[in-house]
């Protein structure tokens, strides 16, 4: 009776060694683990000192079967650190085995095989059984504190109440300035169809006018050409004749390289509108070399009853002057040639060129030279 009590009370001493021993070598191979990426080099001096007294107390211990397990879970993780692949590879075979009884492995080396997968990342599952659960180290998780702020959530994630209440005035100012913000929106926005709008890079001179922006295919042939030539113009201006300060140069490259891709876009306009290849090389050109094309200016029409706006909606290519170039020097001239035939009824006498001078006539087949 009194040999069966000693050998259960040995088994049981065994288990809680063998649960031990685990825990500590799990805390051994994570101390190792982190201590490269410690703060300082004291700290990492300071957790491997940890480890190598977790390891002499197991490897110098009177317990020859102590000595045995900590070296076999060195082992074994030495052999998933150093072939992880074929490890794996042997693991999951002997892992199908085991579970269909086809080889018989110790609980004990099983155990350790299973640890050594999970310290290095490779087994994820939970170990079943109460010994295995024993060992597995985790962290004491830090319980939940009631928060310290009164209030409920509605108000915390809002901000809560004001301390005293908004008065009728202070909502009206905000309600005024967000009219104000969302007129100026509407004014500056693009009114288009979606299409990108490029003429905020010209001066308002040199905006096309309603007529070409929203007219037949003839205007829109027109007025893509214009946008080309002026946005050419505008970005040599600006590469030729810069004196501003230093500090402005990056507002200068960002405005030209912005030209740039309006250019692009506007020969693209072109193309789709039907303008033919040679005279959008040739308007690029012109541009290139300096000439902006002014957008005539409609008179106002006495027998109408309307003012000048009105005037613009009723101008059509067959009313149009010819479109006039201005170079950066300020000398201007009219445009001709195969993309304008209908708009070279434009006379001049009846449509002032903007900030007009001694008016000459530029052929556009010239520039093509």
């Amino acid at each position: 009776m009194s040999t069966t009590t000693t050998t259960t009370v040995s088994t049981a001493e065994l288990a809680t060694t063998d649960a031990a021993l685990r825990r500590d070598f799990t805390r051994f191979h994570n101390l190792r683990t982190i201590a490269p990426h410690a703060d300082t080099p004291a700290q990492a001096r300071t957790l491997l000192a940890q480890a190598a007294k977790l390891a002499d107390r197991w490897t110098n211990g009177p317990d020859p079967d102590a000595r045995a397990l900590w070296h076999e879970l060195e082992s074994a993780v030495a052999v998933w650190n150093a072939r992880p692949e074929t490890t794996a590879r042997a693991f999951r075979r002997l892992s199908q085995a085991h579970n269909a009884g086809d080889i018989p492995i110790e609980d004990r080396t099983w155990q350790t095989l299973n640890q050594a997968a999970e310290l290095t990342g490779h087994l994820t599952t939970t170990i079943a059984g109460s010994n295995q659960d024993s060992a597995r180290w985790t962290p004491t998780q830090p319980a939940a504190k009631p928060s310290n702020c009164g209030g409920s959530l509605l108000d915390r994630a809002l901000g809560g109440h004001a301390a005293e209440p908004v008065g009728l005035d202070e909502v009206a100012a905000v309600i005024a300035e967000t009219d104000r913000l969302l007129a100026i929106e509407e004014l500056c926005g693009d009114r288009d169809t979606g299409a990108d709008d490029h003429t905020y890079l010209l001066p308002p001179p040199l905006h096309p006018t309603p007529t070409t922006a929203t007219g037949d295919a003839e205007s829109r042939r027109t007025n893509a050409l214009i946008t080309l030539q002026n946005l050419t113009a505008e970005h040599t201006r600006l590469a030729g004749e810069w004196d501003g300060p230093l500090e402005e140069v990056d507002t200068l490259v960002a405005r030209l390289e912005s030209l740039l891709c309006a250019i692009r876009d506007a020969r693209r306009a072109a193309a789709t509108a039907g303008v033919p290849v040679a005279d959008i090389e040739a308007t690029y050109r012109a541009g290139s070399g300096g000439q902006y094309w002014h957008p005539p200016v409609p008179p106002k029409r006495p027998d109408s009853g309307r003012d000048s706006d009105g005037g613009l909606d009723e101008i059509t290519p067959a009313h149009l002057e010819t479109p006039h170039h201005t170079n950066a020097a300020g000398d201007e001239g009219a445009c001709s040639g195969p993309a304008f035939t209908r708009a070279d009824d434009w006379t001049d006498d009846r449509f002032p060129v903007l900030g007009g001078r001694d008016e000459h006539r530029v052929d556009v087949e010239a520039a093509r030279s």
